[in-house]
C-alpha cells in the first residue's frame, strides 16, 4: 500500500514542474506504467479507486485537480499508512494547490 501511495505521489510531484511538450508526454508513459503496475496488486477496494485517479490525473490534469486526487488518496489510505506518509501526502496535496 505504502509503496503504491509513493509512485502516485512521486508522479503528482511532477506536476510541481513547468515542462514543455517532452515532459508531458514522459509524464503521460509513466503513468500509463504505472497503472498497469498498480493493476497487478492486490489493495483494497476503498482504495483502488483513488489511487487510480491520481495516476490518471497526474498524466495531465491540472495542479487544482491533482492536488484534490492526492488529497482523496491520503484519506482513502490513511488507515493503512503512518502518521509520516499521511502527512507527506498531506504536504504535496497543499503544495500543488498553491
Amino acid at each position: 500500500m505504502a509503496l503504491a501511495c509513493f509512485v502516485a505521489a512521486r508522479l503528482a510531484a511532477e506536476c510541481l514542474i513547468d515542462g514543455d511538450a517532452a515532459h508531458a508526454t514522459a509524464r503521460t508513459a509513466r503513468s500509463s506504467g504505472a497503472k498497469g503496475w498498480v493493476a497487478t496488486l492486490a489493495l483494497p477496494t476503498a482504495v483502488k479507486g483513488p489511487l487510480n485517479r491520481c495516476l490518471e490525473t497526474s498524466a495531465g490534469g491540472s495542479r487544482a485537480l491533482v492536488a484534490r486526487e492526492v488529497a482523496a488518496l491520503a484519506s482513502a489510505a490513511e488507515s493503512y499508512l503512518d502518521p509520516f506518509s499521511r502527512a507527506e501526502l498531506d504536504a504535496l496535496a497543499t503544495s500543488l494547490k498553491g
